[in-house]
């Protein structure tokens, strides 16, 4: 107690002269961007930290995934079936279910559309996740980008129960199907993110390859589209990815292929050949370890003359724009997306 009555004393002889108040806001201003600076130094400041894995960051920066769980492991995680009766759509859509051979899809349809075009979205989650609801609200967002245009979302069968080549054998089902319901292939924007976006450059590949005919261009987010992971981003990018960097697991799970299948342009599109191609578009962020696909599928792209554009959002992380909406960087990939499709005749 007399240490404490000195300590006040000579405060107060310290602060003679000044306003309380002013002193008081002082004391409240500087600990409040303490607090922020400490907040944010756990949140975003990963640099020579072991991330926590995925979990911290997600948790911490409000960062939302589409379809990676929030877990130390994406091999220690239980992964259930989507339910399609989870998931309501908003007023003016109708959601049908879709059985194909082996696999779903999902076919949203906006009311007083004509139903002429169509987004084909492939989802992510490293060939080992199934869809999940998330993916329904992206799938709005990609209607409001292509004229109001139904959303077929396809719930393929995934890794370690189906192994390569069951997801494209799954999505080039799912394109046939849209097909013989009477979808033009010029009518048809295939969408996809991360592994989804991996795999719709594959089953694009294929039909080229098969002499099938060709969407009329595909929309990436951050595409997975070389399972070897040997490109320069895998190493010099695994100190700021938020999600599949500073952990004890350097490299995602390859359980969708054999090591040999790996090099497969219909496992890694970055192996593949681009003449004849339909455009792309891919948005990827600076801080992936992934983006160096996007890059070799530029120089793809670039050697094979075809129409392509890639924009990369400095700070932004895996599949931002398909995550996380709303924020800034999201709503400008969300706009290019839209006036990509439109520049297409």
């Amino acid at each position: 107690m007399r240490s404490t009555k000195l300590n006040f004393n000579v405060l107060k002889e310290l602060c003679n002269g000044f306003d309380l108040k002013v002193i008081l806001h002082f004391i409240i201003c500087f600990f409040s961007v303490l607090f922020v600076c400490l907040y944010q130094s756990e949140s975003f400041d990963l640099i020579g930290v072991s991330n926590r894995s995925v979990t911290s960051a997600i948790k911490s920066s409000k960062i939302v995934s589409p379809n990676y769980p929030v877990t130390d492991s994406l091999y220690d995680y239980e992964y259930s079936a989507y339910n399609f009766k989870s998931w309501t759509p908003k007023k003016g859509y109708k959601n049908t279910e879709i059985t194909l051979s082996k696999s779903r899809g999902y076919l949203l349809e906006k009311d007083n559309s004509d139903h002429k075009k169509v987004v084909y979205q492939l989802h992510g989650g490293a060939y080992i996740t199934p869809f999940s609801a998330n993916y329904n609200e992206v799938a709005i967002n990609y209607s409001l980008s292509y004229d109001d245009a139904d959303v077929f979302s396809l719930d393929n069968r995934v890794a370690s129960e189906d192994m390569y080549p069951a997801a494209l054998d799954d999505a080039q089902e799912g394109y046939e199907w849209l097909l013989e319901h009477g979808y033009k292939a010029s009518d048809i924007v295939i969408a996809g993110d991360s592994s989804g976006g991996g795999l719709a450059l594959a089953l694009t590949l294929k039909l080229k390859d098969d002499g099938k005919n060709l969407p009329r261009c595909l929309i990436l987010s951050s595409p997975w589209a070389n399972l070897t992971q040997s490109g320069f981003s895998y190493i010099n990018k695994s100190n700021v990815d938020i999600y599949f960097g500073n952990s004890d697991e350097s490299k995602l799970p390859t359980l969708y292929a054999t090591k040999e299948e790996l090099f497969s342009p219909y496992v890694s599109p970055v192996y593949g050949d681009y003449h004849g191609m339909p455009p792309i578009l891919i948005q990827t962020g600076s801080d992936e370890m992934l983006l160096s696909d996007s890059k070799m599928i530029e120089g793809k792209a670039k050697e094979a003359g075809i129409k392509f554009e890639l924009n990369i959002y400095e700070g932004m992380w895996h599949v931002f724009y398909i995550g996380s909406p709303k924020i800034y960087e999201s709503r400008v990939a969300w706009s290019k997306i839209k006036s990509f499709i439109a520049s297409v005749k």
